[in-house]
């Protein structure tokens, strides 16, 4: 397998793990079935439609690496994924989350929110989702462009 190959697999490790990282870490006290709460919960790409996206993607990426020969197949992967992330990056950049927030919008952005019947955000961290997802775009960006650009290999 040529370096570059390998570099185009990695770039897809890396946004499948970019998925994983929190972009918010929300810590919250709420009531749930009837019992007091107290907690916090991590906002991660992974945990909406966007998310699973950039996995599929990526995954495809790494099949496409392995069993497909032609480099249409490469890019074509690659490209799908870098939608997705930008997708994604579009969901991270519209929740804004702050204490006081409306529950709606946060059970949108975390389905594990869905249960609760009254929820009081006492703080927001921003995580360094945002960043891992913008490096996962130039990653794959730029490895798809350079595989693509390269001469066939005897």
């Amino acid at each position: 397998m040529n370096k570059r190959k390998l570099f185009l697999i990695l770039a897809a490790v890396f946004s499948c793990i970019s998925t994983f990282i929190p972009y918010f870490i929300v810590d919250c006290d709420g009531i749930v079935n009837g019992v007091e709460v107290s907690g916090s919960s991590a906002l991660m790409l992974i945990k909406n439609a966007s998310g699973i996206a950039m996995l599929i993607t990526a995954a495809l990426i790494i099949v496409t690496a392995f069993f497909v020969k032609q480099k249409a197949g490469f890019v074509i992967s690659a490209f799908l994924n870098v939608a997705c992330s930008c997708w994604g990056l579009f969901v991270i950049a519209d929740a804004k989350v702050y204490p006081g927030m409306d529950l709606d919008v946060l059970r949108r952005l975390d389905f594990s929110f869905s249960s609760m019947e009254v929820m009081v955000i006492t703080d927001v961290l921003r995580g360094p989702g945002f960043f891992f997802v913008v490096v996962s775009v130039i990653l794959i960006l730029v490895t798809a462009f350079l595989y693509y650009i390269q001469r066939e290999e005897q």
